[in-house]
């Protein structure tokens, strides 16, 4: 389809393994996505390198609908929507990666492409916090956002793995201030530009942004660890929530 230049939206994000981050949006009016293109950013496997991702679009408290997705190769892998995908005012488009198990799973970039139905040229509204996180930026030294825990040496590596399945991601606008969470090993601080994993009970944890109530982040069943980003100006807090379990891989001693 045809685009009036006046009316294009681009957005791009480097995407690590096991992440959901929005890209593009909320749109201020209804909005037709034309094309999708991930690269990869890294080659950890050499030319046999590979991730995956997928493109949602989201109305908050209504639906979250798969767009388009499968692997990404070291070729790259494009998506040219010749008809449009046409994306309801007020929703978001967000892109999911994915983690492999047995081999290295490579970051990638993505990058989409769509333009505003109507024919008027009105930039298009600032939706606010969402739309500056770059959180590709965000140092977060102490967390391997492949194995949020991190693991302690090597010996430790070889003895366990870790089976990590993400049950569902989520945001908050909170207070520039300081940030409070408290798990299931009591509570930790969230500076802005950080990232905490936490260990939880009942699916959920409490936290409190400075002169502000007490609130509640919550998980689906299942959920025991939730991993907390916080953008670097400290005005939004991402929540990843996973089901984690251990297998021991030690020979049994005889």
């Amino acid at each position: 389809m045809s685009c009036d230049c006046s009316r294009l939206a681009y957005g791009a994000k480097l995407m690590l393994p096991l992440e959901c981050k929005q890209i593009l949006g909320p749109f201020n009016r209804a909005f037709v996505l034309t094309d999708v293109v991930f690269d990869l950013w890294t080659f950890p496997n050499g030319a046999a390198s590979k991730a995956c991702g997928s493109v949602w679009n989201v109305l908050p408290n209504q639906f979250s609908r798969l767009l388009v997705g499968g692997w990404v190769t070291s070729e790259g892998t494009q998506y040219h929507l010749e008809s449009g995908i046409l994306c309801v005012k007020s929703s978001y488009l967000s892109i999911c990666s994915c983690f492999f198990v047995n081999e290295p799973t490579a970051l990638f970039q993505a990058r989409v492409t769509g333009c505003y139905c109507e024919s008027d040229h009105r930039p298009p509204i600032d939706p606010g916090p969402f739309a500056d996180v770059a959180w590709e930026e965000m140092p977060s030294p102490e967390l391997d956002p492949i194995d949020p825990r991190g693991c302690r040496s090597a010996a430790d590596r070889a003895a366990s793995f870790t089976n990590r399945e993400v049950l569902a991601t989520g945001t908050d606008v909170v207070g520039p201030g300081d940030l409070q969470a408290r798990g299931r090993a009591g509570t930790v601080a969230i500076p802005a530009g950080s990232a905490v994993a936490i260990p939880v009970s009942r699916a959920s944890l409490r936290w409190s942004s400075e002169g502000a109530r007490e609130r509640v982040a919550r998980g689906p069943k299942g959920t025991n660890l939730i991993v907390a980003r916080r953008s670097p100006d400290g005005r939004l807090i991402h929540w990843a929530m996973y089901r984690e379990s251990s297998v021991s891989t030690s020979p049994r001693k005889a």
